[in-house]
């Protein structure tokens, strides 16, 4: 029965496009260990959503305003890129000494 829940919901997660971010880190249904290791709920919370796509980013709150993906770009940086999950994370220049103190 957990093989037959597992493989649907690894099925019904590659579906959703929304969830874009959230499938290249969760790979299988247990509980991951931010949640259970972290005691800063305000943190778990802001992971939470950005590992699962809800972060207000542009990819997503350009979708309530059905803005073309490609137009949905960052308004921090000049790079003239899509403010999604990778660019906040890893390229954003604004972001540079966050990402350098963590």
């Amino acid at each position: 029965m957990t093989d037959i829940a597992a493989l649907e919901w690894s099925q019904m997660i590659q579906n959703k496009p929304k969830l874009r971010t959230y499938v290249q880190f969760k790979t299988s249904m247990i509980v991951s260990d931010y949640v259970k290791n972290s005691t800063n709920r305000y943190k778990r919370s802001i992971l939470a959503k950005f590992r699962s796509g809800i972060l207000q980013l542009h990819i997503e709150s350009g979708r309530y305003s059905n803005t073309k993906v490609e137009e949905r770009l960052c308004e921090l940086c000049n790079l003239n890129e899509v403010e999604d999950e990778f660019h906040f994370l890893c390229k954003c220049p604004y972001l540079t000494n966050c990402r350098e103190e963590l």
